[in-house]
């Protein structure tokens, strides 16, 4: 991996674990939620964007 690439690798991995990061906080939140399983179904939706963001770059 060229040192570009690997920066732009490593930049883009701690844009994911913020997202996902600041998600699970409200997902804490969320247990107070009227319907937990719906937020858990767009946490995983948001993640597998994210993936897919990645792998089209």
């Amino acid at each position: 991996m060229s040192k570009n690439n690997q920066q732009r690798y490593e930049e883009e991995i701690e844009i994911i674990n913020s997202t996902f990061q600041s998600k699970s906080k409200l997902c804490q939140m969320g247990n107070s939620l009227p319907n937990p399983s719906d937020f858990a179904y767009s946490l995983m939706e948001d993640f597998f964007f994210s993936v897919q963001l990645l792998h089209n770059k």
